[in-house]
């Protein structure tokens, strides 16, 4: 099966991709992703459930010295640093629940907070007392409504490389979005919101660079 990875780093608050097109206010939406966080860096969050009050989020995933937590209430998962896992986070929102699995794991269940209309996002954002550089990789990244899946798939590459046209003239009947993040090293990265119909065929053409 085709997969993608997005990377995240930054210098700056926060370098995150919402799951733009797809705000909800009713239903059971689920977000299901392979994360990996390099060692050494800590004080971020890499999911959000986004729409929250009186606070602005309803759920956060976040790296604290290698340990995965809820907000910064509960361990989720210890010793993350260097290993890939399978995150899936189900917000039912007429039950008013959340629930997190790691690798097919029940690990945490918590009632959702007020707001009206919600969204989900991952990548990194800093949190209290950041540091100056933050990163996390993403992989097979799809989303469910009502256990009937929608999936996203998110092609990140940058914009200096020699098969940009090649890439962008096979994607661009399928984008529905699509956003630009910055890179340390002076260039940038473009990610493209493409809708299930023949995604993975696509992307097993063409390697991320």
């Amino acid at each position: 099966m085709a997969s993608h990875q997005f990377t995240t780093t930054l210098t700056s608050i926060h370098v995150d991709k919402p799951l733009s097109g797809y705000d909800y206010s009713s239903g059971i939406w689920q977000f299901e992703g392979n994360f990996y966080v390099p060692s050494g860096l800590s004080r971020m969050s890499i999911m959000q459930v986004f729409g929250g009050s009186p606070s602005a989020t309803n759920l956060m995933l976040r790296d604290y010295d290698g340990n995965l937590y809820y907000y910064k209430e509960k361990i989720i998962e210890s010793n993350i640093y260097n290993k890939w896992y399978k995150v899936n986070v189900i917000h039912d929102v007429g039950a008013s629940k959340l629930k997190v699995y790691i690798n097919r794991i029940h690990k945490h269940e918590a009632s959702r907070r007020s707001g009206d209309q919600h969204y989900l996002k991952f990548g990194v954002y800093t949190q209290n007392n950041e540091a100056n550089y933050m990163e996390s990789h993403w992989s097979s990244i799809k989303l469910y409504k009502n256990k009937a899946p929608i999936t996203l798939v998110s092609f990140c590459y940058q914009e200096h490389s020699d098969n940009h046209s090649q890439i962008w003239d096979t994607l661009k009947a399928r984008v529905t979005s699509s956003a630009t993040y910055g890179w340390e090293n002076g260039g940038f990265c473009t990610c493209l919101h493409i809708p299930a119909i023949n995604a993975s065929s696509v992307l097993m053409s063409h390697k991320e660079v």
